[in-house]
């Protein structure tokens, strides 16, 4: 809901580079910023019509990744937001103190995305020693989906919405604002071993 009293950034017409919008939190975050303006988003399956650039980028492939800006055509060249996923937010805050960049970092709690099928994919026992899995018809290689989603038996979890809803918000506050840090947890998570599993009820007593 809009305020009269307190506006926040408009980011309508800027470019946005979302990197792992393949699926989980990076789509997520991609189609919440699409809605706003446009975006670049590598690997990502956003549908035609919604206003940005998308290409493949392997974020293990090192040269690549440093010649990403030239992936851009030229609508896109000049990014101003930059939404990925890494752990060295506190250095580069530091780095840029000087600037009007602003770094932020979101660090949720108990979170249900596709990583949970990744996570428990059933290796045959003849390659338990690492080899490139083969090419993949479907989005997960023999996921053990019962195993997936028991982890989440009597929980709410978060979901990617949730995350890039907040990446959103750091995003939009006014230019003098910095939102550092956003630690998010389930409401039934109270630290990382600390969860209680209590239903869909969130432990509410029964009406």
């Amino acid at each position: 809901m809009a305020s009269a009293r307190y506006a926040p950034l408009d980011i309508s017409g800027w470019t946005v580079m979302v990197t792992g919008a393949s699926s989980g939190f990076g789509l997520a975050t991609a189609w919440r910023f699409a809605e706003l303006g446009r975006g670049a988003a590598p690997g990502s399956r956003l549908p035609r019509g919604v206003k940005c650039h998308c290409f493949p980028l392997d974020m293990m492939d090192i040269p690549k990744v440093e010649a990403a800006a030239t992936l851009l055509p030229a609508d896109f060249a000049e990014v101003d937001i930059l939404a990925r996923g890494d752990r060295v937010h506190v250095l580069a805050r530091h780095d840029l103190v000087g600037t009007p960049i602003r770094v932020t970092c979101i660090s949720p709690g108990f979170a249900e995305t596709e990583f949970s099928l990744v996570r428990f994919k059933r290796v045959p026992a003849a390659s338990r020693g690492w080899r490139p899995p083969p090419p993949r018809k479907t989005p997960f290689f023999r996921a053990d989906e019962k195993k997936a989603a028991s982890v989440y038996t009597d929980l709410v979890p978060l979901y990617a919405d949730d995350i890039a809803d907040q990446i959103v918000y750091a995003a939009t506050r006014p230019a003098h604002v910095q939102i550092a840090d956003i630690i998010c947890w389930p409401t039934n998570q109270a630290g990382p071993t600390n969860i209680a599993r209590v239903g869909a009820s969130l432990g509410a007593p029964a009406k």
